[in-house]
């Protein structure tokens, strides 16, 4: 090696200075035990207590080519008109068969990510070529924690496996397991035909352990969230259900998943969509009181939503106080506005900022690492700081999260259970 690289890995410099030196199988050494210790690499830093450096490192096994590191550390950025990912190139080592990325990362991270290699460098979301290499994207097969995301053969959806980033301080997550003594839920599913909407979709329904049942005669809680399969398939949520009601954290309720009736559509409903909030008020709502046991209280009903769900939850909500007196958006995204709005962003806070305040109590919650325009701050960080801004302003009951990890399903499958905690349902 002519010259050495500036590397932020200790470990990394030392396996440098060894190739330079000569010593003898000094790479295969350091693979080796890589393979034993897992990836990717985690060090000290000894500037910062709150930070560790973080490497991915990737065995390659072609002389020529490029690889990316794609996840929660390489949000995509708005650049030139075009979603940049080139920050996540990584680095070859000299000429060895080693690439590497380093980042300072807060000890409390929990994300996931990709490695992508590739024979060209791909710098922007679906340049020319991006559908034809797309395929080598894999998880990292020196990490033995997964993530997987099944196929959701309803909208041809072929899942995904990614690699999980947990540091030591990551928030737990301490309602998501299965545990076999706990009573289960039962979850069951209708095909809902909407004359508003002219569609049919799945509605799940979860009824708590002990249903029907009746609670010194009053009806059961709601709870009731969009991207119903995701809620259930993604975010484990009928296990936190059963958890937080056995450990009388939280009333016996019924949650109602509200799936979307094709991906198409789904941007639209969710932001802030009249005709969808018709649906959920003066169809799904009867309907769920009529065939279940379901109370009439808005203290005592939740709506809750992830990303543009997070939006529409509140808005629903906001239209809607006389049913849901509660809200959960997870990293909702507020930067909607309809396209021929003379301010062209954030329609939602403008509103709630000009109304009088509705008696509704809100969980709002935001990713600390997420996609960023350079040009115009609009990413859901910005946004949801000002929602925040805008609720607190109107004096509305508000609980604010920020956590440091993307916009994704592994945080907020942890947050939910903080959420319906932080809430307060009446416990009977």
């Amino acid at each position: 090696m002519d010259s050495a690289q500036e590397i932020l890995s200790p470990r990394l410099n030392q396996l440098q200075q060894a190739l330079k030196d000569g010593v003898p199988n000094a790479l295969e050494a350091f693979w080796s035990t890589i393979e034993q210790e897992g990836t990717p690499l985690i060090e000290a830093l000894d500037s910062d207590d709150d930070q560790c450096l973080v490497t991915f490192l990737w065995h390659s096994e072609e002389q020529d080519g490029y690889v990316l590191v794609m996840g929660g550390l390489n949000p995509y950025r708005y650049r030139d008109g075009k979603w940049s990912i080139e920050e996540g190139l990584m680095d070859r080592l000299g000429q060895t068969n080693l690439f590497f990325k380093s980042y300072r990362v807060r000890k409390d991270a929990r994300l996931t990510y990709r490695f992508w290699p590739t024979d060209i460098p791909m710098r922007y979301f679906k340049q020319e070529g991006w559908d034809s290499r797309k395929t080598t994207r894999q998880p990292d097969p020196l990490n033995p924690r997964q993530y997987e995301e099944p196929a959701n053969p309803q909208f041809d959806s072929p899942g995904l496996v990614e690699s999980i980033l947990e540091l030591p301080d990551a928030p737990p997550q301490s309602w998501i397991q299965k545990e076999a003594s706990i009573p289960e839920g039962t979850l069951n599913l209708h095909h809902f035909e909407s004359e508003t909407l002219a569609d049919k979709r799945r509605i799940w329904v979860y009824t708590p352990a002990g249903y029907p049942k009746g609670l010194h005669n009053t009806d059961y809680s709601l709870l009731l969230l969009f991207d119903g399969w995701d809620y259930i398939h993604l975010i484990p949520t009928p296990t936190i259900l059963d958890n937080l009601i056995h450990a009388q954290k939280i009333p016996p309720l019924i949650a109602v998943f509200v799936d979307k009736a094709d991906p198409k559509t789904r941007s639209k409903e969710l932001h802030c969509y009249p005709p969808f909030a018709h649906f959920i008020a003066d169809e799904l709502i009867p309907w769920a009181r009529e065939v279940y046991q379901v109370t009439e209280e808005p203290s005592q009903s939740i709506i809750g939503g992830l990303s543009a769900g997070g939006e529409g939850a509140l808005y629903m909500a906001f239209t809607h106080p006389e049913i849901f007196g509660h809200v959960i958006s997870q990293d909702g995204a507020f930067w909607w506005a309809p396209q021929d709005d003379l301010e062209p962003k954030e329609w939602l806070a403008r509103q709630i900022a000009q109304s009088e305040r509705r008696s509704i109590s809100i969980y709002l919650e935001a990713g600390l690492l997420v996609p960023y325009h350079d040009n115009v701050p609009l990413n859901n960080l910005d946004v949801n700081r000002h929602m925040r801004n805008v609720l607190q302003a109107k004096g509305y009951p508000l609980v604010y999260s920020e956590y440091y990890g993307g916009h994704h399903w592994i945080n907020w499958r942890g947050s939910l259970g903080d959420a319906l905690l932080a809430l307060k349902l009446d416990t009977v």
